[in-house]
C-alpha cells in the first residue's frame, strides 16, 4: 500500500508518498557521496587496491547500514495509513543523522580504523538508530488499529534492543580494540538482513 493524504487522529492531513519521495532522494544522495569517497588506485599494482582496503571496508559497513534503514522506513510507511505534521519532523531528524554517514565513513577510511573515528561512528550509529526509533513511535502510535504494523513493532522489539545494546557496547570498545569495535557495528546489520515471519500477506505484506 502506498499511502495518499490520510486524515488522522487531529485532522492533521500529510502526503505520505511525497515524505517517501524524498527520503529515498536523501538516501540516495547519502550512498552516493559514501561512493564518492572510494578512489581508484593510482597505479597498476595489487598492494595499492589492498591499501584501500579500510576505505571499502567502512563504506561496505555503511553501506548495509543505509541499505537496512531504507528497507525498514520503507516497510513502516507501507503499512502505515496515518501520518501526522510531526511525523515530518521525526523523519527529517532521522534523516539529519543518517547524512553524516559519508562523514564517518570517510574519516574511518582516511585514519585507518583509529580509536577516535571508530567511536565517533559508532556514537553517530546509536544516534541515528535513536531517531528512527522515535519515528517508528510515532507512526505506531497514529496507527494503532493497523494490526500488521503494531505486529510488525512488537516482534522488533527484542531484535532493536539487541542492536542498540551492540551498537553502543561499541564505544568504550573502540578505545580498547577498534576491529571488535567494528565486528559489533557490524552485527546489528546482520540483525536485520536476516528477514523475520512474515505477517500475514493477505494484509499488508511481510517485514522485509
Amino acid at each position: 500500500m502506498h499511502p495518499k493524504l490520510h486524515n488522522n487522529a487531529d485532522n492533521e492531513s500529510v502526503d505520505a508518498t511525497r515524505l517517501e519521495a524524498f527520503s529515498d532522494g536523501v538516501i540516495a544522495i547519502v550512498v552516493t557521496i559514501m561512493v564518492l569517497e572510494l578512489h581508484a588506485p593510482e597505479r597498476g599494482e595489487a598492494m595499492e587496491l589492498l591499501n584501500l582496503w579500510p576505505t571499502f571496508a567502512a563504506y561496505l559497513l555503511s553501506f548495509a547500514l543505509v541499505s537496512v534503514y531504507w528497507v525498514n522506513h520503507h516497510q513502516m510507511f507501507k503499512l502505515a495509513r496515518r501520518v501526522g505534521r510531526e511525523t515530518l519532523w521525526y523523519n527529517v531528524n532521522f534523516l539529519f543523522w543518517l547524512s553524516i554517514f559519508p562523514l564517518a565513513t570517510g574519516w574511518i577510511g582516511n585514519t585507518r580504523g583509529d580509536a577516535l573515528p571508530v567511536a565517533f561512528y559508532a556514537l553517530l550509529s546509536l544516534i541515528v538508530a535513536g531517531s528512527f526509533y522515535l519515528l517508528n513511535r510515532n507512526l505506531e502510535a497514529r496507527n494503532a488499529h493497523v494490526g500488521a504494523l503494531v505486529s510488525d513493532a512488537r516482534r522488533q522489539k527484542r531484535k532493536n534492543i539487541l542492536a542498540l545494546a551492540l551498537t553502543a557496547s561499541a564505544i568504550p570498545t573502540a578505545f580498547i580494540w577498534e576491529p571488535a569495535a567494528l565486528l559489533l557495528l557490524a552485527l546489528p546489520v546482520l540483525l536485520y538482513i536476516v528477514p523475520d515471519q512474515p505477517v500475514g500477506e493477505t494484509n499488508q505484506g511481510g517485514k522485509s
